[in-house]
């Protein structure tokens, strides 16, 4: 099944570097080939991990998208200091791991991580956890983090085109494995099923609106948490905004009018990191929070975070407020004041919520 004519031509003006494990080559849904049919300024290497060894050079300034605990994640790199050069290993993870380890150039790159805002998309290969993404999906967010003004979106509608035509076709063709979601087959991730005592639910509110400021790049200007144990323990802080923040705003979000002396950046970071602990995993509804959290240089966990987004349960609902009212779920008291207190209480009613479903039952 040929989709060739669905690739768009990209001018990306960031090198993506693609070292592939010779036994991918072949696989009938590796999308590499994609990434390197589309992308102006892509370069695919593909050998056994002692050929790579010897053939790969890197640019002054290169940097690689491999995750691991305490890993920074890719969006935390300031403008100034961003790349141009990206390297990403395609194969299987046993495959990126042996690549990583038995090349050493490798091992001296600045290391980044995604933090994925939804599960992958695709459907024709195992992930091993419910925020792997394929090489295409992480070219992709990496671009839009690090090269935000080429547009890459048809890369993406290319890749759905190629993964619909052949869950439409599995039968004709090839058997098609489903990806096994964590937890409940709506890839519920373990730590919400069996870890709760090290779960921190965290929300924060940020100063959108700012002239010239990409959205991505606003600052935290509040944020709240409630550890989930069994005597709950709540963080809040307001952090000091860079500019002054509209009276509306002020009324709109419930946020005292103190912000002008409220923690600077640097008391906000002791005051935060003095409340997370080593154990505790961060869970956000999606990613603004923690990217905000990693943008202050203040600690996001010795884990990845979870993002209750992720989770394949109400996959028509784009929002938390649709989803409580899908689910008929009210919001659970935090004790804290204004929009942050309200939402970071739905989140928590949604993550008991997730705990209660029975994974052999589909509410749909």
């Amino acid at each position: 099944m040929c989709f060739c004519s669905s690739i768009p031509a990209i001018r990306n003006q960031l090198n993506i570097l693609i070292l592939q494990h010779v036994k991918e080559r072949f696989h009938a849904f590796n999308t590499a080939r994609i990434v390197r049919e589309a992308l102006s300024n892509c370069e695919l290497l593909v050998d056994q991990t002692s050929g790579l060894r010897k053939r790969v050079e890197l640019r002054q300034d290169a940097a690689i998208l491999y995750p691991g605990p305490n890993v920074p994640l890719l969006n935390s790199i300031a403008p100034q200091q961003r790349p141009s050069e990206l390297v990403i290993l395609d194969g299987t993870w046993h495959h990126a791991r042996t690549l990583m380890r038995d090349i050493p150039i490798l091992q001296t790159l600045p290391r980044y991580q995604l933090l994925p805002e939804r599960p992958s998309q695709y459907q024709l290969r195992r992930e091993p956890t419910e925020q792997s993404l394929s090489t295409l999906e992480a070219t992709v967010q990496a671009l839009q983090i690090l090269e935000p003004e080429t547009d890459v979106e048809g890369l993406m509608i290319a890749f759905q085109h190629m993964v619909s035509d052949q869950l439409a076709h599995k039968g004709d063709a090839v058997r098609v494995r489903s990806r096994p979601l964590t937890g409940a087959r709506h890839n519920i991730p373990k730590a919400i099923l069996e870890e709760s005592e090290n779960l921190v639910v965290v929300y924060g509110e940020t100063a959108f609106g700012q002239k010239g400021v990409h959205r991505r790049d606003q600052s935290l200007i509040y944020v709240v948490a409630r550890r989930m144990r069994t005597e709950p323990e709540v963080f809040e802080s307001a952090i000091r905004p860079t500019t002054e923040l509209p009276t509306e705003f002020l009324r709109l979000t419930g946020l005292p009018d103190i912000m002008t002396t409220a923690p600077t950046h640097a008391e906000f970071r002791e005051k935060w990191n003095s409340f997370l602990k080593p154990t505790d995993i961060l869970c956000s509804f999606h990613s603004g929070p923690i990217r905000g959290l990693t943008q202050l240089g203040a600690a996001t966990g010795a884990r990845p975070p979870i993002l209750l987004k992720s989770v394949n349960l109400y996959r028509d609902c784009k929002t938390l407020d649709e989803i409580m009212h899908k689910a008929g779920l009210s919001s659970l008291p935090t004790g804290l004041q204004g929009r942050a207190g309200k939402r970071l209480g739905n989140a928590i009613a949604y993550l008991q919520h997730l705990r209660r479903i029975d994974g052999d039952n589909d509410p749909h």
